[in-house]
């Protein structure tokens, strides 16, 4: 049999699967758009598209409203498999996508119901779950049921359970969502599929692209620092040393105190004058200078350095700032 018959065959069995998930999947939720929507159309009308493992290594989209086949490849991750999150672009707490992931070859015969496995983005279940709710009568233990056809309701739900979280290269998908998702493999386990990777420039073969240590996905995902700078906020630290030191890595001054995290650069203007001295015991500020609270940038606070997490290292009330000022008047003026 040619590839292309054997597509045509997969494609027309998937959509006949496909068509049962969604019958059982949505027939309780009137209101559930996605399902609602696929049962009023013919199959004509419901637009298919498969997409290969080449597409998917490489990174590519999963359009809205369209019955969607992917086939993963080899490998999909690191390990082997991949994360669902990683997988679809971490939006399954934005956008409503569910799917199912056909079993291997073999296995099919000796399970009962759909083969295979069921996945449901958060956002998903999150409706159905409000669906059910809804639906439902609110029984508590002063509201007791009373009658047969209650007591019934409250053992079937309808709601279909999220079965999927890990996928394995070489699988089979089928997919449906409410809006566009980026997808790809990662090859190189930094949480950032191979599409993300793409989008922003990143190296898909190194997990962390700019050598600050923290992983593409940390910088994008969790901290929301820059992949391609070591130093997002630009104030000597690299943002992997902030992250494991208590400073900001998105804010150049983390204590507010005027005196950067690292050691940088910073132009001031005006005149520091002593609170306690005649005006001439004054220093220019009026221009640039290096400056930082921790000089050495090795993210420990050595003899003479003052703390980037604490506006008043010395817990007197006085700011860094000022005692740093200080101190250079009393350079200057010989005191």
């Amino acid at each position: 049999m040619s590839l292309e018959r054997r597509l045509r065959w997969l494609t027309l069995s998937l959509f006949l699967g496909c068509l049962v998930m969604v019958t059982y999947g949505f027939t309780s939720y009137r209101s559930a758009e996605l399902g609602a929507w696929m049962l009023k159309q013919t199959p004509t009308q419901i637009p298919w598209e498969i997409i290969d493992a080449n597409r998917v290594s490489s990174g590519t989209i999963v359009k809205a409203g369209t019955n969607t086949i992917i086939h993963l490849p080899i490998p999909v991750g690191s390990s082997g498999s991949i994360l669902r999150e990683v997988l679809f672009g971490n939006k399954g707490r934005d956008i409503r996508y569910w799917g199912y992931c056909f079993a291997p070859p073999g296995t099919m015969s000796t399970q009962t119901g759909l083969p295979g496995k069921l996945f449901l983005s958060e956002a998903e279940r999150a409706y159905r779950a409000a669906q059910v709710q809804v639906r439902l009568p609110q029984f508590t233990p002063l509201n007791p049921p009373t009658t047969r056809r209650q007591i019934t309701s409250t053992r079937s739900s309808g709601l279909i359970r999220h079965q999927k979280e890990i996928f394995s290269e070489g699988e089979t998908c089928y997919v449906m969502t409410s809006a566009q998702l980026f997808i790809g493999s990662d090859v190189d386990g930094d949480g950032l599929n191979s599409k993300l990777e793409q989008n922003g420039s990143t190296d898909p073969n190194n997990p962390d692209t700019d050598g600050d240590g923290l992983t593409d996905g940390e910088e994008v995902f969790t901290y929301r620092t820059d992949p391609l700078r070591r130093d997002t906020d630009g104030d000597g630290l690299i943002d992997g040393l902030e992250v494991r030191t208590g400073t900001d890595p998105l804010s150049a001054d983390t204590d507010h105190d005027g005196i950067c995290d690292g050691y940088c650069r910073r132009g001031h203007t005006g005149r520091v004058c002593s609170e306690f001295s005649h005006t001439t015991d004054c220093t220019d500020t009026g221009q640039s200078q290096w400056m930082g609270e921790d000089k050495n940038l090795n993210g420990i606070v050595d003899s003479g350095e003052t703390d980037p997490r604490k506006w008043s290292t010395s817990g007197d009330g006085v700011s860094d700032l000022q005692k740093y000022y200080s101190n250079l008047l009393n350079q200057q003026t010989g005191r």
